[in-house]
């Protein structure tokens, strides 16, 4: 079953018996708790098992003479987990190096290494000439932030292009950018920034539609880009974002004593959730590579780059 935005907010309320007569801790107040303990504690507790729960990855073709591209605008911190260069039948990794040494690796018409360059990603040598290169981007991409059911909506019908929900929120408008997450525990976004063609009644046609293992089912949502109405985290963490959530709500209403005597349970949580989140193949080692080694086509770090 879906964890919902709404099934949160009332397990919230549930865990430290809101008083219905209150007016401070409304439904939105405690989701705007809830997304900011997502943002600053769950997606970085996660993330320290290195599991790769977050990984996304982006495709963008080369263009010849072009050496700058953007990093994905959702990856967490602004930074990349790899980067490939992928000509549709051989996919390699390039590899970081310092700016000063950027003047090195520039005998080449094909892209070797790359380094930052403040929001960007220099790419070294420029790619030249006619190429069928495409860069993948890979990286940690932030969960969509959690709106309510109302604000989202879900498929009961899908024909080609056109789907039909259950709501339709009204800020969808063909001027609006659309994310679809799939309905099943991860809920993954199975396509992002989707155009909106047009909008009638409770149908709403898009500009395409995933295909693949990502292709829409009923019962997956539609929402506005970056933003879910289900939890985009392992069904796993839902206690420990309950509890750290109900200790913003009682320090909110000033109970400190609240707040303190849920600590235990927030620390037995985390050690739950650490457990039960890593390994994700229990059974499978992890195998080391050496990347750069003769027998991967590396030939010294001035030696023309890897044979590609």
């Amino acid at each position: 079953m879906a964890t919902t935005a709404d099934s949160l907010v009332d397990k919230v309320k549930t865990t430290i018996t809101v008083p219905d007569n209150q007016v401070l801790l409304t439904n939105e107040r405690i989701l705007e708790f809830i997304n900011e303990e997502i943002d600053s504690e769950m997606v970085p507790l996660i993330s320290s098992v290195n599991q790769d729960y977050f990984v996304a990855v982006e495709n963008e073709s080369l263009t010849a003479g072009e050496s700058t591209y953007a990093i994905p605008y959702r990856a967490i911190g602004r930074a990349l987990r790899d980067l490939k260069i992928n000509d549709g039948s051989n996919v390699r990794s390039i590899s970081k190096i310092p700016l000063e040494d950027a003047h090195l690796f520039r005998s080449a018409s094909i892209p070797q290494s790359f380094y930052f360059m403040g929001d960007k990603i220099v790419l070294v040598p420029t790619p030249l000439g006619n190429n069928t290169l495409s860069l993948d981007k890979y990286y940690l991409s932030k969960p969509n932030r959690l709106v309510l059911l109302s604000e989202a909506g879900k498929i009961t019908n899908i024909s080609g292009t056109t789907l039909t929900l259950d709501n339709v929120p009204t800020d969808f408008t063909t001027s609006s950018l659309l994310d679809l997450i799939e309905g099943k525990q991860g809920h993954q976004n199975k396509a992002m920034d989707v155009a909106v063609v047009s909008v009638s009644g409770n149908q709403v046609e898009i500009s395409a539609a995933p295909t693949g293992f990502n292709a829409l089912a009923v019962g997956d949502y539609v929402a506005t880009a970056c933003e879910s109405p289900v939890l985009q985290l392992p069904d796993e963490a839902v206690p420990l974002l309950v509890f750290r959530t109900a200790k913003r709500c009682l320090e909110a209403l000033g109970d400190y004593e609240g707040s303190e005597a849920i600590d235990k349970e927030i620390t037995k949580r985390k050690k739950q959730l650490e457990r039960l989140i890593a390994p994700r193949a229990e059974g499978a080692s992890t195998k080391i590579m050496q990347r750069f080694g003769l027998l991967r086509g590396y030939r010294g770090r001035y030696g023309r780059g890897i044979v590609y």
